[in-house]
């Protein structure tokens, strides 16, 4: 049987200011735990990133909870932010992913 090939695809605002994608809470499960490094491959490059945490309010001040992010602040010169609207990551092995873009 073959293992089935796990993706995340996610829309990439045209206001992006910081080198990072947010991550449904239903995908997370596919990166590794949060702060632990692992390779992000776009194109011929090889870069380290790691799933970040920031504390939030948009549901209320009496519902804070989290956003996690995968942080491309490596990657961030090699992706020309303006020029597409979605990514898609790959997973390729437990601490490897390809990361492509979609116009």
């Amino acid at each position: 049987m073959t293992p089935k090939t796990e993706f995340y695809e996610h829309s990439v605002s045209a206001h992006t200011r910081e080198p990072e994608i947010l991550v449904v809470r239903n995908k997370l499960e596919m990166f590794p735990a949060k702060g632990t490094d692992f390779t992000v491959i776009v194109g011929d490059h090889n870069c380290t990133s790691r799933i970040v945490a920031r504390r939030c309010l948009c549901a209320g001040p009496d519902s804070p909870h989290e956003h996690y992010y995968i942080d491309l602040t490596e990657l961030n010169k090699l992706l020309d932010w303006g020029t597409f609207s979605r990514i898609r990551i790959r997973k390729l092995s437990a601490n490897r992913y390809a990361l492509t873009t979609i116009k």
